[in-house]
């Protein structure tokens, strides 16, 4: 699974500036790559390589500046909810959404997002800057 993510990663944050088409071609073989990570994760994985790769896949929206991309996010997040994952993992997927809507010029729902992350990892004990969370670094 972390290979198939790994790959998928690679494909929607390439090195260099390339055309727009070009990664556009790129993000088609991401997505590809996600879902198959996101199917892997379904039938053989924990909870945490789902949330991953919900996550990317609305980071890639972001990329493509796609707005849909909140629908991969709020998984994320309900599935954290839902299956009462690690606070910091929420927190993370909080971060990247927060990510998100910055990307979109949606300032007030990204601080909503920031706030939340920062608002969970209170009652755990951490003093962890949300901004500094990594869904891949969690897991």
């Amino acid at each position: 699974m972390p290979e198939l993510l790994r790959k998928a990663r690679t494909c929607f944050r390439p090195d260099d500036d390339a055309a727009d088409l070009a990664h556009l071609d790129r993000l088609l073989e991401a997505e590809e790559e996600m879902r198959r990570a996101e199917e892997l994760a379904v039938r053989e994985g924990p909870p945490s390589w789902l949330v991953r790769a919900y996550v990317m896949m609305g980071e890639a929206r972001a990329h493509a500046r796609d707005e849909n991309g909140f629908v991969f996010f709020e998984q994320a997040i309900d599935l954290c909810r839902t299956l009462e994952c690690a606070s910091l993992l929420e927190a993370a997927a909080y971060r990247a959404y927060g990510d998100f809507r910055e990307a979109l010029g949606d300032a007030e729902a990204a601080r909503a997002c920031f706030e939340r992350a920062a608002e969970i990892l209170a009652p755990v004990g951490t003093t962890a800057d949300p901004s500094v969370l990594s869904v891949s670094a969690l897991l």
